[in-house]
């Protein structure tokens, strides 16, 4: 049986005496070559699918407030200040390179960690103030930094066994806080759940990507 033998390989000026070490220079030029853009390219692409789940995330959470007084049990937040959503966007960044890993992330911090999961919040002793309409202006901000600033106060317990901060004006009598030591939170923002979902279009147009730097190559 005949035998091919390779007597040399010519790669980019140099002169190699093996198929596998030439190849593997090949390779190494290649990652040299094509690192840097494939790098920018994808934390360009990763980013992108961060903003498209910064967007559900604002998309379900981002309706103003409704008037209404605040419910634990509502699967959806209601945006007041729209500081939450400016602390997210602001905080979205990429890191890492293409040869080693490349990551996204999303800051959920301060008072919109506690809508990520599950959440029971405790005050003991003393009690929180969850403020009430009355204590609101048509955003949903607190007319006042807190529920002792407010004048002509009272607690009492109303038919149904709550504890409410009421405010005398003149012959009405208004109810501004209602009084808790306990609130579940339940789970709202799902920050896990868009980004799996993202998953799939970051991989496709990351497989593009790579694509077209290959044939670029070729």
């Amino acid at each position: 049986m005949a035998r091919l033998e390779v007597v040399e390989v010519h790669l980019a000026g140099k002169v190699y005496n093996d198929v596998d070490a030439a190849f593997n220079a090949l390779g190494e030029r290649a990652r040299n070559a094509l690192g840097p853009q494939l790098t920018r390219q994808a934390r360009s692409d990763m980013m992108w699918s961060l903003l498209r789940i910064f967007s559900a995330i604002r998309n379900k959470h981002g309706n103003p407030w409704n008037g209404r007084a605040p419910t634990t049990g509502s699967p959806d937040l209601l945006q007041r200040s729209g500081r939450g959503l400016r602390d997210i966007v602001a905080g979205l960044t990429t890191r890492g390179s293409f040869t080693n890993e490349i990551e996204g992330i999303i800051p959920i911090r301060g008072y919109m960690a506690v809508h990520e999961e599950n959440t029971l919040v405790t005050k003991s002793p003393g009690w929180m103030t969850i403020p009430l309409p009355a204590a609101l202006d048509s955003r949903g901000l607190p007319l006042r930094p807190r529920a002792r600033d407010w004048p002509n106060t009272f607690v009492r317990r109303s038919k149904r066994g709550r504890l409410i901060i009421f405010q005398r004006r003149g012959r009405e009598i208004v109810p501004l806080y209602l009084l808790r030591n306990q609130v579940f939170i339940p789970k709202r923002l799902d920050t896990f759940g868009h980004m799996e979902d993202e998953v799939t279009h970051f991989e496709a147009r990351l497989m593009d990507t790579l694509e077209d730097h290959l044939e670029r190559m070729l």
